[in-house]
């Protein structure tokens, strides 16, 4: 409840995929109708969540790209895109792709043809109010997400490419204000102490 912080409901997603090895509930999203969509990174799926509290897994990651689900938005042309990554013995993103996927039709997604140099693969993502995907990305030289990137498509997200870059300290996430200013929360994981942590603001 926004009111009084006191929360209404908890939904166990994790009993919808029982064979899973693990499971990491790592981005959420929400369409035009309410329902919210919620990544789980280990189990490989995209559970969606209506407003009645009605958990189902919607989409498996079934691209043969072998990583987990990632960061996600929802489109409001009534898509979500999805971010699919792995991260190797070395810290650095490996396996990673882009995929589209209808919500009235989660069988047809495809993956987002990106052709151009920089992509590494997303973690945190968001879609901006220019219809472009702003997310953090692996730089392929040292761990942790240390690049910003901003996608743009002009075909309905059946290819994109990079249009911008920016160098950033290690991070996980990123934000879009209303007035399209960006904000990445820089987070050290090698360093427990949270107060460090910081949200920045990076301009292309």
């Amino acid at each position: 409840n926004l009111e009084t912080g006191i929360m209404e409901k908890d939904i166990n997603l994790s009993s919808l995929v029982p064979d899973a090895n693990a499971y990491f509930a790592n981005d959420v999203a929400v369409d035009n109708d309410g329902n919210a969509y919620i990544s789980d990174w280990y189990a490989g799926v995209v559970y969606k969540v209506d407003m009645e509290g009605n958990a189902s897994v919607f989409w498996s990651n079934e691209t043969g790209i072998t990583s987990g689900v990632n960061g996600l938005d929802f489109h409001p042309d009534g898509y979500l895109l999805v971010s699919l990554v792995n991260v190797n013995d070395k810290g650095l993103y490996a396996d990673y792709g882009l995929v589209k996927i209808p919500v009235n039709d989660s069988k047809s997604a495809k993956i987002v043809d990106i052709s151009t140099s920089g992509f590494t693969g997303f973690d945190g993502m968001i879609i901006t109010s220019k219809g472009n995907v702003v997310g953090v990305t692996n730089n392929g030289t040292s761990p942790g997400g240390n690049t910003l990137i901003e996608l743009s498509s002009k075909n309905g997200w059946k290819s994109a490419e990079v249009i911008n870059s920016a160098s950033i300290p290690t991070s996980t996430t990123v934000a879009v204000t209303q007035s399209n200013k960006i904000y990445v929360i820089n987070q050290d994981f090698t360093k427990p102490m949270k107060e460090t942590w910081t949200i920045q603001q990076i301009k292309f």
